[in-house]
């Protein structure tokens, strides 16, 4: 169905997206970029790309036109849809993290045609790379605690609270002075 429209019908179609969404033809192991929307042009900061060029033409860096290549070459083999996040440098050297969605066109069985949609995620994945810090930073700060006793373990030997938290014996004071009796 793809083949018998054309490249124009096609870009109509894709420019309804609001988010970026490109076109790839399959020739065996070689995908070419046949159309894109306006969102890709705008979020990829595309200069210099000619349709019809394959990846390995693009003006993608080494590390993403393989990670594409592998990418692609997955969604063909499997004729499944494909889910990745990785992150994109532009053309003026910011890093971006994108949900790709990699979706398999199938003409008579075999795969002609990639739609790939992305949806930007930086401040998601800025998100979860801070939360994983800060309970990474919250978990090398536990202490084990006797259910019993209350004293606290530190390496092999367990010590009174009072120890353990307050070690210098000039600041054993555990009352505020709000809650000292007069």
């Amino acid at each position: 169905m793809l083949d018998k429209l054309s490249i124009d019908d096609i870009s109509d179609t894709l420019e309804s997206f609001p988010e970026p969404v490109l076109l790839i033809k399959v020739e065996g192991e070689v995908f070419r970029l046949v159309a894109l929307n306006k969102a890709a042009w705008e979020r990829f900061q595309f200069r210099d790309v000619a349709l019809g060029k394959s990846i390995d033409e693009s003006y993608f860096s080494q590390e993403i036109k393989k990670r594409l290549m592998r990418t692609f070459s997955v969604a063909r083999t499997s004729a499944k849809p494909l889910v990745t996040e990785s992150s994109f440098e532009l053309p003026d050297k910011t890093t971006i993290w994108m949900s790709n969605h990699v979706y398999p066109v199938l003409i008579e069985n075999a795969v002609s045609h990639l739609i790939v949609s992305s949806v930007e995620v930086t401040d998601l994945v800025e998100a979860r790379n801070s939360l994983k810090a800060s309970l990474s930073l919250l978990a090398s700060g536990f202490v084990t605690v006797c259910a019993w006793c209350d004293q606290v373990k530190r390496g092999d030997e367990w010590l009174p609270a009072d120890k353990y938290y307050y070690p210098m014996s000039g600041s054993r004071e555990r009352l505020c002075p709000a809650c000292k009796p007069d």
